[in-house]
């Protein structure tokens, strides 16, 4: 593991802050130390406010619980610039330190060592590691895990029912987790922890979210673990809970049953048909001609018919609109997450070690000068996990100690209008549009060649411009060549030729 990047710029206390210690003396238990403060604080504010909170000694003692001290001294050395090897033995202190004092850069190199190592073996044991990190680092690292687990449902489930037999102690809401993605064998590891009395609680807790048809595909399954459910808890709210699932498990088998069987008739049906008509003889082919000509042409007209009927709406390329049979751009734009309030010091390398652990990304568009960024992944799910998680906690996306602001790809329906309606050769795109701007202001400004349809969009300070002919557009881009300046409301506007792909990034980047 390489050493750690100074993150923070902390200059200013050699000009400003000249009362800020330097030199800190460090204790970890009975061992003391002698650091530099300023290295120290380039990597934590947490760190930063205790130095100056106990005038040059620090004490790190938030760890009693977790963790040996020679790892503890081992973080201590990485913050201080020095490079460290993570192992097993040393990742839950150099986790628990990080989150504890909020070290991202430590955090993140962490959590990719983990994502590499995690096997079924070991993903219990840092499922309950996870649970001692302080938030929002909790939630990352459960990211990682329940992640790991729907990959790994059966082989986890296995692994769990060992451990069960074996007289191991297991994490509930590590099985709560497992049984969620309906493992196989998860009906016995239910049942096995319906036996303890302790569980039934988290049982009851979680049951609307764990498919009891894939759990139990045997009946007789389902019923001993209602019968074990019952005897361990005698309560009206647990009978009451048992004589539910009992009748919601069987209705949804009944439905499973009948799907099947319908299709195997429908099946069967059709392939007679398909033998009775290859049977006809050719004599009566030939003497009813005609009429199977028309028949089939008939025939033919009706499927046509059909086929129009049950035809998808499928939007053209460029287009931002899409169905759901053919996603298209919107699904494209479901994996991409707007992110703002950037620091001006962020790197592409920043942004993908922050944004990594949540899922495969595909691309990163790092625009500084607008303090954001567009992150691609390659799967909808990990967008939406990730915003999942700053909707629960808006302070739990930081990079470089700076809070991130994240929303939904997005450029809003009446530039979605205005794109999916483009012929892109008549159309220009206006920027930097004042907002007293009207229609009738730019229709004058860019009128001059032709008659002109103007779309405005205020909120968004642009507009799209579109002519009767593609000559009109090109004689006004010849004249942008040669200096010609566009005045609007007094305000210099940004003529360019409309292209989908940038304007639905600046629309996006304008909608903040």
């Amino acid at each position: 593991m390489s050493q750690l990047t100074l993150n923070r710029d902390f200059s200013r206390f050699l000009d400003q802050d000249e009362e800020f210690p330097h030199r800190v003396e460090v204790y970890i238990g009975k061992k003391k130390v002698v650091c530099s403060g300023m290295l120290l604080a380039q990597q934590s504010s947490v760190l930063e406010q205790k130095i100056k909170e106990e005038d040059g000694v620090l004490m790190l003692d938030e760890m009693t619980e977790i963790g040996l001290d020679c790892h503890k001294y081992d973080c201590l050395r990485l913050l201080y610039g020095a490079p460290m090897s993570l192992n097993s033995e040393s990742i839950e202190t150099v986790l628990k330190f990080s989150s504890i004092y909020k070290v991202e850069d430590m955090f993140t190199k962490a959590l990719k060592w983990i994502k590499q190592m995690l096997t079924v073996r070991n993903f219990h044991h840092y499922f309950i590691v996870h649970k001692h990190l302080d938030p929002p680092y909790f939630k990352r690292f459960e990211i990682l895990l329940v992640d790991f687990i729907q990959k790994n449902a059966d082989q986890c489930c296995g692994e769990l029912n060992e451990m069960f037999d074996s007289g191991q102690s297991i994490d509930p809401e590590c099985s709560m987790a497992v049984l969620k993605n309906s493992p196989n064998n998860g009906g016995m590891l239910l049942t096995k922890y319906t036996s303890n009395n302790k569980h039934i609680p988290l049982i009851l807790e979680n049951c609307h979210d764990l498919n009891f048809l894939k759990l139990f595909p045997n009946q007789a399954d389902f019923s001993k673990f209602l019968g074990v459910l019952t005897q361990q808890h005698e309560s009206m709210e647990t009978m009451k809970a048992a004589i539910a699932l009992q009748q919601k498990y069987f209705a949804d088998y009944a439905n499973q049953v009948d799907e099947p069987v319908a299709e195997k008739a429908s099946s069967s049906k059709d392939v007679q048909d398909s033998r009775s008509e290859s049977k006809s003889t050719s004599s009566k082919a030939r003497s009813s001609s005609n009429k199977n000509k028309n028949e089939g042409k008939n025939s033919k007209t009706n499927d046509t018919t059909k086929n129009v009927n049950m035809k998808v709406k499928v939007s053209p390329p460029g287009s931002i609109t899409a169905t759901s049979s053919c996603p298209g751009k919107d699904i494209e734009n479901e994996r991409k997450i707007f992110v703002g309030n950037i620091p001006d010091n962020a790197t592409k390398e920043d942004i993908e070690n922050l944004f990594s652990v949540y899922g495969f990304i595909i691309a990163i568009d790092l625009i500084l000068h607008r303090k954001c960024a567009f992150v691609e992944f390659r799967s909808v799910k990990s967008s939406r996990k990730l915003l999942n998680i700053f909707s629960s906690d808006k302070d739990a996306i930081k990079i470089l100690d700076t809070t991130l602001y994240l929303k939904p790809f997005d450029i809003g329906a009446q530039s979605k209008d205005a794109i999916n309606n483009a012929n892109p050769e008549k159309k220009l795109f206006i920027g930097n549009v004042p907002e007293i701007a009207k229609v009738e202001d730019i229709q004058s400004a860019f009128s001059c060649l032709g008659p002109v349809k103007v779309t405005l969009l205020s909120h968004k300070k642009c507009a799209f411009l579109e002519y009767d002919h593609v000559k009109t557009v090109r004689k006004i881009l010849n004249m942008l060549a040669n200096g010609q300046k566009f005045i609007v409301s007094g305000t210099q506007v940004y003529v360019k030729q409309f292209d989908v792909a940038w304007v639905w990034l600046l629309c996006s980047i304008s909608a903040l």
